[in-house]
């Protein structure tokens, strides 16, 4: 438990930094502008991210920690942990090439954190809620754009 306390400090601690910062705020946005395609351009595309990010956290968990590594390192293929990490964390990798190589390298060391999150406590629910909310976080980091007409109520008539 300590260790899943740390990583949601080390999660928020950058959040809180950004949201009184504008200097840090716009470090952490920069490498965010490479991936400006994917990432969500109205308030609807938002929405829409926020449930991405907690599916992915749950799915790629139950994929990679969840089957993989049992898989890997079960009877059937027989390999021990660090064989099965080193390739679980690279079918991992072969999914997120389009983050580029700064990503690869991020997503790589997320990786095996989660992993060895997931091998402390011998639980799924842990990197998969740490994994969620690094994903939710681009969202606070992510400048929110204006209401996008298409997606704002019509204007209520008044009685003149």
């Amino acid at each position: 438990m300590p260790i899943l306390l740390g990583l949601l400090v080390g999660l928020a601690a950058p959040v809180l930094v950004a949201r009184t910062n504008a200097r840090v705020r716009a470090r952490l946005v920069q490498p965010l502008q490479a991936l400006a395609w994917v990432l969500p351009r109205t308030p609807r595309d938002r929405a829409w991210f926020a449930a991405l990010a907690v599916s992915a956290g749950i799915c790629e968990e139950l994929i990679d920690r969840g089957f993989l590594l049992g898989y890997l390192g079960g009877p059937a293929v027989g390999f021990g942990v660090p064989a099965s990490v080193a390739l679980a964390t690279l079918v991992l990798l072969l999914g997120h090439t389009y983050q580029g190589w700064l990503g690869l390298l991020a997503v790589g060391v997320l990786g095996i954190v989660f992993t060895a999150l997931y091998l402390l406590t011998g639980a799924l629910w842990a990197p998969m809620l740490v994994h969620a909310l690094v994903d939710l976080r681009i969202l606070l980091f992510w400048p929110a754009p204006p209401a996008d007409p298409e997606t704002r109520p019509p204007p209520t008539r008044t009685a003149d």
